[in-house]
């Protein structure tokens, strides 16, 4: 049976390679052998691909050849398709460096026989050749021997680039960060490469996308830790430039102003996006709306008053505390006078749609609206910013009146019955 497989298969072969055959007796006896195996082969005589049944397989695992044959060609389609778009992505790359490498390669095959059979010629005359031209032709052939041998090295340096993106896109930052730093020190240590002036622009606008991506992300519900070390990211040189550094100062975390109005303008977007997500409880019950609300401010207005000291203020080094205390009292006001907009607007409202509660009940709703809000307070004096006198006087003096001061005052009192 292997020999008239073996006759058949060898009308296609190329002639020389059937020659061999016919003339080895020792291939063609491994050959007959080799083909012996694939006829008694079980999986590549398996039928089960021309089959017309429908019903499920009993052997899932096992694969015929074409089965086997058509999953590698995939394969390869979709390598293929990856290579080719890391090509389009980085064609200006490849395109510089096949420049260079054509440049080497003409001037070692062109330039350099010149050279060499003018060296020759200048011998066979007996004239000696110019030392500064000799120098000249010896330093052309050292640089272009070390570009060959170290070939791999500069491609290497070309995709710094590149790999610096790629740990962006992975959160790898502190990797990204260091191939920055690594490129830098070879700009420093060499000034006049153009090369590594274009590397360290190429680094510098991926650096750019990182940072907007870090502070996109300050505008979500991070965990202290996360928003820590975001910030420990940002407070390195020349990211997030500073008036002190621009001026030449040292750089510290606890004086850059800038760091803290990102801050405070990311916490004060997350507090607003999470107010924005309550607004359908105004169709349910105005009640659950507000305390939901004042909950949230109570909640993260401390909760960014805490990592706000835990990063400007714990290192008590350079602090403007004026400048902190400003900042600190606009961030809370902007929010505190959307609160007071948002209690106007429905505070009257409480319990009018419940028409089985009665006036005590109506009062009980509004009071507890009122502890809600003497805790608000409270939370933030404990930060020394006292916000009650603020708030007090906007809902219980400022016309219209929105709450009594006897009310005022009487949940005053219970706050401090609990507390003691």
């Amino acid at each position: 049976m292997s020999n008239i497989l073996l006759d058949t298969l060898k009308e296609g072969l190329d002639p020389n390679l059937a020659a061999l055959l016919n003339s080895d007796e020792k291939l063609k006896n491994e050959t007959q052998h080799y083909l012996e195996e694939l006829l008694v082969n079980a999986e590549l005589l398996s039928t089960e691909m021309f089959t017309t049944s429908t019903g499920p397989s009993t052997d899932t695992n096992t694969k015929n050849l074409v089965e086997e044959i058509a999953e590698l060609d995939h394969q390869s389609r979709q390598i293929e398709l990856q290579l080719a778009s890391i090509a389009n992505e980085h064609r200006d790359l490849i395109i510089g460096v096949s420049e260079d490498v054509r440049h080497v390669h003409k001037t070692i095959a062109e330039d350099l026989p010149k050279e060499i059979k003018a060296m020759k010629m200048g011998f066979a005359g007996k004239s000696f050749l110019d030392t500064k031209v000799a120098k000249k032709v010896s330093r052309a052939i050292a640089a272009n021997n070390s570009i060959l041998s170290n070939m791999d090295s500069i491609l290497d340096i070309y995709e710094l680039p590149t790999l610096c993106g790629l740990c962006i896109m992975q959160g790898n930052y502190q990797e990204a960060l260091e191939i920055s730093t690594s490129v830098k020190m070879l700009t420093v240590k060499f000034p006049n490469s153009l090369t590594f002036k274009k590397l360290q622009d190429q680094i510098d606008n991926e650096l750019k996308v990182m940072v907007r991506g870090l502070i996109k992300l300050l505008n979500t519900n991070l965990k202290q830790s996360n928003i820590l070390k975001i910030f420990q990211i940002l407070n390195r040189p020349n990211l997030v430039p500073n008036e002190e550094s621009l001026n030449g100062d040292d750089q510290n975390i606890s004086g850059n102003k800038t760091l803290k109005l990102i801050y405070l303008n990311s916490r004060f977007k997350f507090i607003m996006n999470e107010v924005a997500s309550l607004k359908p409880l105004l169709k349910l019950k105005k009640l659950t709306y507000l305390k939901r609300l004042i909950e949230i401010y109570r909640e993260h207005l401390y909760n960014s008053l805490s990592i706000y000291h835990a990063i400007f203020l714990s290192s008590g080094l350079h602090v403007d505390a004026d400048d902190d205390k400003v900042l600190l009292h606009m961030y809370i006001k902007k929010l505190v006078y959307y609160m007071i907009e948002e209690l106007r607007s429905h505070l009257p409202a409480v319990g009018e749609g419940d028409r089985d509660a009665d006036e005590i009940e109506k009062a009980g709703m509004r009071d507890g609206v009122i502890l809600q809000v003497i805790y608000l307070c409270r939370s933030l004096s404990k930060y020394g910013l006292d916000f009650e006198s603020f708030i007090t006087w906007e809902l219980c003096m400022k016309e219209p009146v929105l709450i009594q001061k006897a009310d005022w005052t009487r949940n005053l009192m219970k706050w401090k019955k609990f507390k003691s």
